[in-house]
């Protein structure tokens, strides 16, 4: 019976001696190095779906951004047409010099457009959002639009009782400040 492994070693003077192991050893250890071999080729399958899939979903993270950032633009274009100024100091200090009146219509709009903002940096920090998008579509502009707001944020903060107030864009921010240094 051929086999690859070595069934019975030969006696010095020419006579059989006792087998090494069995045939069906030989058939056992034949079978699990083929074994050995099918799972380390599916596992390397594996790793490559998984990769594939990873890669996948990157992507769509990264198309999901795009999209919500092009919608935001759109909404913001709408603000703008409202009366919402434009994110410079001289526009915007006036627009909230006066965080505490509620029934001021240029609070709403800053309070609509904060609001926004905070749930796309809830989406950012959350890993939804890919802050690599953001901060190459978004990211002065985010860093812009906290450093100018927040001083109606922090006074609106007081006023409200809440300290948590647009707390995600204020994170977002720092971490694009972050980003934006690693990039060099």
């Amino acid at each position: 019976m051929p086999c690859s492994l070595q069934l019975a070693q030969r006696h010095p003077y020419g006579r059989a001696c006792k087998p090494v192991i069995s045939q069906r050893q030989a058939l056992r250890r034949s079978a699990c190095g083929h074994q050995a071999g099918r799972l380390a080729l599916d596992r390397d399958q594996i790793r490559q779906a998984s990769e594939a899939t990873e890669r996948d979903h990157d992507q769509r993270r990264k198309g999901a951004t795009l999209e919500f950032v092009t919608a935001t633009l759109d909404r913001v274009g709408n603000m703008r047409r409202q009366g919402l100024p434009e994110l410079n100091r001289a526009a915007v200090e006036p627009f909230t010099s006066n965080p505490a009146d509620f029934s001021d219509q240029r609070n709403e709009l800053t309070r609509e457009y904060l609001n926004g903002y905070e749930a796309f940096a809830t989406g950012v920090n959350l890993g939804l959002f890919d802050i690599a998008v953001v901060h190459a579509l978004r990211g002065s502009t985010t860093i812009r639009s906290w450093a100018l707001f927040e001083p109606w944020i922090q006074a609106r903060r007081e006023l409200v009782d809440d300290p948590a107030l647009y707390t995600e864009l204020e994170r977002l921010a720092d971490d694009l400040r972050v980003f934006a240094r690693a990039q060099g």
